[in-house]
């Protein structure tokens, strides 16, 4: 069962997702570090990193998704590992895709869904 987290705009995503991975702590220095947590609090989507000595959250407008047809909506923030959003990363693209795209949680993983892909 998906529940979405929010939709934001595709060149806002791309400009906050490369923010926070600046201040993602190395996988080869401490594993525990090397994540994204993505959270939606109100109309703001936030992306929170950071390593052993500094934290930065990187803050986004979003939309909750209300106009859907019985959306239903992750509580809680997700954690994603800094390799799978480096990927994530190189997917969006500005300017070739929608504008928007659309960010769900499935059974505990993180996807993204652009609308102009099946």
């Amino acid at each position: 069962m998906s529940a979405l987290i929010a939709e934001v705009q595709v060149a806002d995503l791309a400009k906050a997702i490369k923010s926070a991975l600046v201040f993602t702590g190395g996988e080869d220095l401490y594993q525990r570090y090397a994540y994204v947590r993505v959270e939606r609090v109100g109309d703001h989507l936030y992306l929170t990193s950071g390593d052993k000595y500094q934290v930065v959250s990187v803050r986004v407008e979003a939309d909750k998704g209300e106009h859907y047809e019985n959306p239903t909506y992750f509580e809680g923030p997700a954690y994603i590992d800094a390799a799978s959003l480096k990927l994530a990363f190189g997917w969006l693209k500005p300017g070739r895709t929608k504008p928007s795209v659309r960010l769900f949680c499935m059974d505990e993983s993180f996807t993204l869904h652009r609308p102009d892909t099946k």
